[in-house]
């Protein structure tokens, strides 16, 4: 029997967006059930929602229960929920003294961890708090089974504890009720402040 193995990302090194990630966590810790990091393609996206899964507050509130669902590679319907279903069956890392070690579960069992609802009951939701993100979701937002997916997101979020944090490029024909913040490019003195940038990477750091 094969394993599934999470592709929960490691800790990142990131600099300048200490307001970035406190603004997102405050909104995590508020009304919004799905939340959408926006930012053209190498601002910094998918760094900043892995910096959000580290920091204390997330980690205390959500422990294990924190997924992660890169979403890039993704050309169906079906490998959309696959890729979800996959991520949700999988723990976050624990991290300790020695490290972090990731958990995984068998492949053939598909159990969802006790944050999350039986896809065959859909009725029956669990209300321990959960946290996941779908990292690279402008492919999914603009493909043709757009609705059908946005439907299965509708789905997950009868449970009633669980957050979505979402990383895209485009905010064309978002739902009203996901909140957004745009992550834009770094001033320069704070792109100074971060190691081993070349003149040439750092105006790739600065978006210009």
């Amino acid at each position: 029997m094969s394993l599934i193995h999470s592709s929960f990302p490691a800790p990142p090194v990131i600099y300048g967006r200490n307001e970035a990630i406190k603004e997102i966590i405050d909104h995590i810790g508020g009304k919004f059930r799905t939340l959408v990091i926006l930012g053209v393609p190498g601002i910094g996206k998918t760094c900043v929602a892995s910096a959000v899964l580290y920091e204390p507050q997330i980690v205390e509130r959500f422990g294990i229960h924190r997924h992660w669902a890169d979403l890039g590679d993704v050309e169906s319907l079906d490998d959309f929920r696959n890729v979800i279903l996959q991520s949700l069956s999988c723990e976050a890392p624990v991290i300790s003294d020695n490290g972090i070690s990731t958990m995984s579960i068998r492949q053939d069992r598909y159990q969802p961890s006790r944050t999350q609802i039986s896809f065959s009951t859909l009725g029956q939701p669990k209300v321990l708090p959960g946290l996941l993100v779908l990292n690279d979701f402008e492919n999914v937002w603009n493909s043709n089974w757009k609705r059908e997916a946005e439907d299965f997101l509708h789905e997950l979020l009868n449970m009633p504890e669980l957050k979505i944090l979402i990383t895209m490029r485009g905010a064309m024909g978002l739902p009203q009720d996901w909140w957004r913040v745009e992550i834009n490019p770094l001033s320069l003195r704070e792109a100074k402040q971060a190691p081993g940038r070349s003149h040439i990477g750092l105006a790739q750091f600065l978006g210009i």
